[in-house]
């Protein structure tokens, strides 16, 4: 089988590695050739502010940026290679006449359709993974097949390295005006770490998965949309539990139908909630490795990488 996959030439940010994982999965099942999209390695100017603003009120998705460029590159690449199945991250930078003149089997992970939805997109793939299980029958309306699939483990990457604690709790993610009652409420315990990003300044992959092994608490917040939709989970529940380790986390849309409570991690309801958990959990060493190895036995066993290409191919299979 030959494959065609394309995906972000960015490998900053953890949704990106996540993206780059599945790549390099689907190129042991079969002849694979990477598409980078390369949407973020260009210099914005403010005509490109511009439209891109433009492009938002109107509706269209993110990253308008080379679109001509990107798409006929792809076009080109498709008539040389002749793929059997063409898979798409997301597939914000691509016109949906360019994917129409694609003639294979057509899958898009779109990942982001809770923010981002480009129904003109969407119906020109053969079929969907959401995020977003209450989008399935948005899909439906379009007369498109999807399922739900939600983010993964990489288990070469999250795993559990027996380090050291030297972490109370720790927090690392993006800073929001909703989250700073929770960010003041950490702030009261010694021995916090919080690596907020601002625009840019990420952590290497290598680093934080170290960081989730030194700490006794990792603490997990949903974007307001995940908690509305039934994601189930971000990308930051497989990694902390990916490695073994404690998780606190507030709720996704969803998130009982993947994890026990009190069994693979503990859930907070707001700011208070989360103080007094910390301040139970802290003094329970042996309850939170038990749990962090539960929780991991059953992310290595239905939520890693390989699951999700499993999935993948066995919908493809069915095209």
């Amino acid at each position: 089988m030959k494959i065609i996959y394309t995906t972000s030439e960015s490998l900053k940010g953890c949704d990106e590695e996540w993206s780059a994982q599945i790549g390099e999965e689907l190129k042991t099942r079969g002849e694979t050739k990477i598409f980078l999209e390369g949407r973020h390695n260009v210099a914005i100017n403010p005509a490109t502010i511009f439209r891109h603003i433009k492009r938002e009120f109107l509706g269209y998705p993110q990253y308008p940026i080379r679109p001509k460029q990107i798409n006929n590159r792809l076009l080109k690449i498709c008539k040389e290679f002749k793929p059997d199945v063409l898979i798409c991250m997301k597939g914000i930078p691509f016109d949906p006449k360019i994917i129409k003149q694609i003639k294979c089997k057509k899958i898009c992970i779109n990942n982001d359709d809770f923010q981002h939805f480009n129904e003109e997109l969407m119906r020109e793939f053969d079929f969907i993974f959401t995020p977003a299980e209450d989008y399935i029958p948005k899909y439906k309306e379009l007369g498109v097949k999807s399922e739900w699939m939600g983010y993964a483990c990489t288990p070469a990457i999250q795993k559990n390295l027996n380090l050291k604690k030297e972490y109370n709790i720790s927090f690392v993610g993006r800073t929001r005006p909703e989250r700073e009652p929770y960010f003041d409420k950490m702030k009261k315990f010694e021995k916090c770490f919080l690596w907020l990003n601002k625009g840019g300044n990420l952590l290497t992959f290598k680093k934080f998965t170290e960081i989730m092994n030194k700490s006794k608490i990792n603490i997990n917040m949903h974007q307001e949309l995940m908690k509305i939709h039934r994601t189930k989970s971000n990308l930051r529940v497989y990694e902390v539990l990916g490695c073994g380790q404690f998780l606190l986390t507030d709720k996704a849309g969803g998130m009982e139908d993947l994890f026990k409570e009190n069994k693979h991690m503990v859930t907070y309801k707001d700011a208070d909630d989360m103080e007094d958990k910390i301040k139970y959990w802290l003094e329970r060493d042996e309850e939170r490795e038990k749990m962090g190895l539960a929780a991991q036995k059953e992310i290595l066993k239905k939520h890693t990488i390989k699951n999700r290409v499993d999935q993948i191919l066995k919908v493809l299979k069915k095209l």
